[in-house]
């Protein structure tokens, strides 16, 4: 039997949305009317199976988007009503899309022309939106969020959380009070041009089964460098490491830094690490050991060409800069180079000026004024800076070996 198609598709049985109030489940249904009749235009009677099916456009036979049969349908003077969407559900983004609808009757090829969808069965998408304001993208506000143009900004006095129900800041990333909780947010980017991109990850990332000791701090990290963090905010010590996540001081850097000026405040000389033994205290005069190589010993007896210089850090004037730190994994002590330090001196063979030279002495570990220059030569610590009349003390020396 040759049948003619219906002549309408009525609206979506629906919810209306009302800003303000709690949004009802939007019932995924359609309901669809239409008169069917025969080749003649005799309106059908009786009971009869309808196939309905939405395609992605108006004229191929694949890829079919849904589909669902009606059997026993009442067709009365031709008119029927059924619901769509009872067997097969529909779902909200099956209509984000232009969509055609083909009906067939028993034995019947589909009718032609297949129906476009008009606005009704779109209405689905609502479900996701706000409101009919957002949804539009026309711009407006709900109390909270503003919407102008490509723009999107919130001018309340509270708090936004992104997995926290409590958030204590403007913006608050994470969650301390839940288990697995992390407060890390991602920041990517594309060129336009070249095809390059870069993804980096920056907060403090989740602790459990943590090796790699970052847990609990800041981090910043190129996840596409493969390297862990590149700059870390160490928990629990505030030590600050670039290129290492395990910093030791307050500023870790593995790697090579570059400045234009470093001015250091907290000490007074340049100082490496070296491997010493005897008893070594700060102020103390130092020279090299012949019998353990790359070690010092306590300096003993008047000019010591030996000599290697001064322990830094007596008096409370510690180094300003310590080169070679940890290099040996020996006991070490820093060996002041040049600038200013304490150093134990022994005025017992003449009183000990400003300006005066000073070189190694009788007394172990302790400087003397240079009184016979030739000999001196080689041996030479610096020049004092301060005055010892007489016994033993420490005199503040510039340290300059000669």
């Amino acid at each position: 039997m040759s049948m003619r198609r219906m002549s309408c598709l009525s609206a979506l049985l629906g919810v209306t949305l009302l800003a303000g109030l709690a949004t009802a489940a939007v019932p995924y249904l359609l309901n669809y009317q239409g008169i069917l009749a025969d080749g003649a235009g005799k309106p059908l009677e009786g009971t009869h199976t309808l196939v309905f099916t939405v395609y992605r456009d108006s004229l191929s036979t694949i890829p079919i988007v849904w589909t669902e049969t009606h059997t026993n349908v009442l067709v009365h003077q031709g008119l029927f009503n059924v619901i769509l969407g009872r067997s097969t559900p529909f779902t909200d983004t099956m209509f984000s899309t232009q969509r055609w609808l083909a009906v067939r009757v028993d034995s019947d090829p589909n009718m032609q022309p297949r129906m476009r969808f008009t606005a009704t069965a779109y209405a689905l998408r609502a479900a996701v939106a706000d409101s009919a304001v957002h949804a539009a993208g026309v711009g407006g506000s709900d109390g909270d969020w503003t919407i102008s143009g490509a723009d999107m900004y919130s001018a309340v006095s509270g708090n936004v959380g992104i997995g926290a129900t409590a958030p204590g800041k403007k913006l608050q990333v994470g969650n301390n009070t839940v288990p697995n909780a992390e407060g890390m947010i991602r920041l990517a980017s594309r060129s336009g041009t070249q095809g390059s991109n870069r993804i980096w990850d920056i907060g403090v990332p989740e602790t459990d089964g943590d090796s790699s000791q970052q847990g609990y701090s800041f981090v910043i990290d190129d996840t596409q460098a493969g390297t862990g963090p590149e700059f870390m905010v160490k928990f629990g010590t505030g030590n600050v490491g670039i290129g290492t996540v395990t910093p030791l001081a307050k500023l870790h850097v593995v790697g090579t830094a570059r400045v234009e000026v470093l001015q250091i405040t907290g000490g007074a000389d340049l100082a490496e690490n070296f491997p010493a033994s005897g008893g070594i205290e700060p102020g103390m005069v130092v020279a090299i050991d012949p019998d353990r190589p790359g070690r010092l010993r306590l300096a003993a007896g008047a000019y010591d060409r030996r000599v290697a210089g001064v322990v830094s850090g007596a008096n409370g004037l510690g180094a300003g800069a310590v080169l070679g730190a940890g290099a040996t994994g020996e006991d070490e002590l820093p060996l002041a180079l040049s600038g200013r330090a304490w150093v134990r001196c022994d005025a017992s063979h003449g009183p000990i000026a400003p300006g005066d030279l000073l070189t190694t002495s009788n007394s172990p570990g302790h400087a003397a004024k240079v009184v016979d220059h030739a000999r001196a030569q080689g041996a030479i610590i610096g020049k004092a800076m301060t005055r010892l009349d007489s016994g033993s003390g420490l005199v503040l020396v510039l340290i300059s070996l000669q």
